[in-house]
């Protein structure tokens, strides 16, 4: 979970998530208020996503999510894409303002 857990703290900048890993155990990603659950929980049922979603997420994501191996615990399918959307947005941005410095 560590390779994952480094690009979602890096990525997640609006909202927050939350992941349980393949060992059971949630972690938490972004603004989340003490004593409070994520907005939206992910479960992934496979140790291999725990590398694959952050080295290929734009692939293994959907993949992921067909095959049954990552299941949306809490909230939608759809808060799940706005969050990533929102984050992707974001991500852009930043990405942007350090190549033009």
């Amino acid at each position: 979970m560590y390779v994952l857990g480094r690009f979602l703290h890096g990525f997640i900048t609006a909202g927050n998530i939350g992941v349980i890993d393949a060992n059971g155990a949630l972690h938490g990603f972004g603004a989340i208020p003490r004593g409070e659950r994520p907005d939206v929980i992910v479960a992934l049922h496979d140790r291999s996503l725990h590398w694959k979603l952050a080295i290929r997420p734009n692939l293994y994501l959907g993949e992921a999510y067909m095959d049954g191996l990552l299941e949306i615990t809490r909230g939608s399918r759809w808060d799940f894409l706005e969050l990533c959307g929102r984050n992707l947005a974001e991500y852009h941005k930043r990405r942007t303002r350090e190549c033009a410095a």
